[in-house]
């Protein structure tokens, strides 16, 4: 079968007319989906420790999906029972996917992101659950202490100075962990939790010196291995190759550095995100998947989330989102890589393996959406740091965009209307020459229907924002809506690619 399938499909119009259309046609693949899970997807045994897996592939990763579409709910249309109905649904559904199992862990060591480890995975899984029952009003959840207790224990491992390189990544290293404990800290939570949460997260700007220096030690280890052709400032080594990743920007300025210049670590990420859109410039736009590239060791180049340009996308997303580093390390470069990369997601992005999040057509669309709220937005940030970021546009002016906010959320929407031509969402083949695989965890978060269910969700959040401003603009004038309530509102609810951005809070 081929990597991916040639992209003939039609851009989405954005008016209020398609926009509407679209809202209507992905909350009914909502509510299809949802059943689809429900029936084909058997809750656990709820006395087997082992069988609720991990947020990944199992079924705590169905219960985060439950309770994001609870939060969302309200954006995805319909009537009042029918988005009632839906949060109840839900709430029922991610009670059943929880694993109940509270156990003493000791993190064995690297494994310390809940999206990989099973008992950290339903700590994190219980946390979110606790947090989105408090911000609707259905009563107090606690979190039990001993979830806060294994967290705290993985902290302190993440932190031990005999961690060693190796074990930074999202999946199963420090970036999964950092990237939870900084969601963490915008749930609504008990007081009591908290309190117990507070010496981890003042010492996150800890964590984040952990993950800088190990990537710079990667950095050199790469170079004594393979030389400086393509080495970047940091690096992290991972199963014997190196990788490059986007969390460290989730974290608030003051824990990215304080300015003095041996405890700022912008200036050494700012670099970095340079050289990668460098290194995309010159593959045409394509990431390799680790270094050091070999251009022949793959007939073309993944593209998906996991391993090329829709990963980078995310990078440069987020990067062109944080007004100080931009105002103060943007470079031309990382516009060419968006639109450099933009155009092989679009072209390559119809993935053979299917519909998902890590490594299917969802995934691929979330770039998107998050370029599409970046460039219609704009950076939010300070007034200085806006002046700062104009001006050295100014001084190293940018190629002109080739693709506007538009296109971006055409695209995105695009991609994720097609996803409900794959599996399980649909079994049938639909068209001789094009039929998506089965995945290997059909209704998990990351691989399954759950993880294409939060992708429509998030777009759902996407469009009814979209429309909002829409109506503000022609209703106050043109740039009214960043003042506007139920504006601010709506974008507070847009949570970020679940392990890999925390943008919005509940």
């Amino acid at each position: 079968m081929p990597q991916y399938f040639k992209n003939d499909l039609y851009l989405v119009p954005v008016d209020k007319v398609s926009l509407r259309n679209t809202l209507s046609e992905l909350r009914a693949a909502i509510v299809c989906g949802f059943a689809l899970i429900k029936a084909n997807s058997p809750a656990p045994d709820i006395n087997d420790t082992k069988a609720f897996g991990s947020l990944y592939n199992g079924d705590n990763g169905i219960a985060v999906m439950a309770t994001r579409i609870a939060i969302q709910a309200k954006y995805l249309g319909g009537s009042k029972a029918e988005t009632d109905a839906l949060i109840a649904s839900c709430h029922a559904l991610a009670k059943e996917r929880l694993s109940p199992h509270l156990v003493e862990i000791h993190p064995q060591h690297g494994m310390v992101s809940p999206t990989g480890s099973g008992h950290l995975g339903a700590a994190f899984a219980r946390t979110f659950a606790a947090a989105a029952n408090m911000s609707s009003r259905t009563g107090v959840c606690r979190v039990h202490s001993r979830d806060v207790a294994c967290v705290c224990e993985a902290f302190d491992h993440a932190c031990d100075e005999d961690y060693g390189l190796g074990h930074d990544d999202a999946l199963t290293g420090r970036a999964g962990l950092l990237r939870a404990i900084l969601a963490f800290r915008q749930f609504r939570l008990d007081k009591e939790t908290v309190a117990s949460y507070q010496l981890v997260f003042e010492n996150v700007p800890y964590l984040v010196n952990c993950m800088v220096e190990a990537g710079k030690l990667g950095a050199e280890a790469f170079v004594e291995e393979y030389g400086e052709s393509e080495a970047l400032p940091l690096m992290w080594p991972w199963h014997g190759k190196y990788y490059a990743g986007a969390i460290l920007l989730e974290c608030k300025l003051e824990e990215l550095g304080d300015g003095q210049p041996n405890h700022d670590h912008l200036p050494i990420i700012g670099k970095t995100i340079t050289q990668l859109s460098k290194l995309a410039i010159a593959n045409e736009g394509q990431l390799p998947s680790t270094l050091p590239h070999n251009p022949l060791a793959r007939r073309s180049p993944l593209v998906q989330i996991c391993h090329g340009a829709p990963g980078l996308l995310v990078l440069l997303a987020r990067s062109r989102d944080n007004a100080r580093l931009s105002s103060l390390h943007w470079d031309p470069s990382w516009d060419k890589a968006i639109s450099l990369a933009s155009q092989r997601v679009w072209e390559q992005g119809l993935v053979f393996k299917g519909g998902g999040l890590c490594h299917g057509i969802a995934g691929n669309a979330w770039p998107f959406l998050m370029l599409h709220n970046i460039f219609e937005y704009g950076a939010q940030g300070t007034r200085a740091d806006k002046m700062a970021f104009n001006e050295r546009m100014t001084k190293s002016p940018p190629l002109p965009q080739k693709f506007t906010a538009d296109q971006y959320l055409s695209r995105a929407l695009a991609f994720l209307l097609h996803a409900r031509k794959t599996q399980p969402f649909n079994t049938h083949t639909y068209e001789e020459s094009i039929q998506y695989r089965m995945p290997d965890h059909p209704y998990s978060l990351y691989e399954g229907l759950s993880g294409t269910l939060v992708a429509w969700s998030e777009a759902c959040v996407v469009i009814s924002a979209r429309l909002r401003k829409m109506a503000v603009d022609e209703d106050i004038g043109h740039g009214a809506f960043d003042s506007d309530g139920e504006f601010r509102r709506d974008l507070r609810h847009v949570l970020g690619m679940p392990g890999l951005s925390v943008q919005g809070y509940i």
